[in-house]
């Protein structure tokens, strides 16, 4: 069963961070035109769900389906676009005991040409980091649901599913303002 919690930010995140991101530079190689550390861990002092989430630009996503046997020996689940067209997906899970896991590393692939999703997932960021009122207020709330709902990822993601709408519209708006 899948364990979902919501913690305390750890110091920690960035360091795995560089490590995951280093063992897919390794497979991906030329491939990458950049890679990012996204999502509430790369947030200093946001509570999140302890899952290093990492945003990949490429320059082919047919390269990428070609190395999804490679990145399965890194530990890795292709899971195609999941959800998201044009998008490919990777989950590492760590298990806690025999029958409990969590999440402990997403991987989400654009094309370099995506601006849309690269641009959201580090507009999300970037407010984060610059208004940490805000980022105070999400980690609450995502503590709050998934402890009403620590087995149940989709009652979690839509919990928040009002706040991280109006969050994505915010934070758009402000980085379309910010200067190059």
């Amino acid at each position: 069963m899948r364990i979902l919690e919501v913690v305390d930010y750890d110091p920690r995140w960035p360091e795995s961070y560089e490590n995951e991101a280093e063992t897919i530079r390794g497979i991906f190689g030329s491939n990458i035109v950049d890679i990012q550390h996204i999502g509430s861990t790369s947030v200093p002092g946001l509570k999140a769900k302890p899952t290093i989430d990492i945003m990949v630009s490429v320059e082919s996503l047919l390269a990428v389906d070609e190395v999804n046997s490679e990145m399965k020996k890194a530990g890795f689940e292709a899971l195609g676009e999941y959800g998201i067209p044009g998008r490919r997906f990777f989950k590492k899970v760590r298990f806690v005991d025999p029958e409990n896991w969590v999440h402990s590393v997403h991987v989400h692939v654009f094309f370099r040409d995506d601006k849309e999703n690269l641009r959201r997932h580090l507009a999300v960021r970037e407010f984060l980091k610059a208004h940490p009122g805000k980022a105070e207020v999400y980690g609450k709330l995502k503590a709050e649901v998934a402890a009403k709902h620590p087995n149940d990822n989709e009652a979690y993601i839509s919990g928040k599913e009002k706040f991280v709408t109006e969050l994505q519209k915010e934070a758009m708006e402000w980085y379309s303002r910010r200067p190059a």
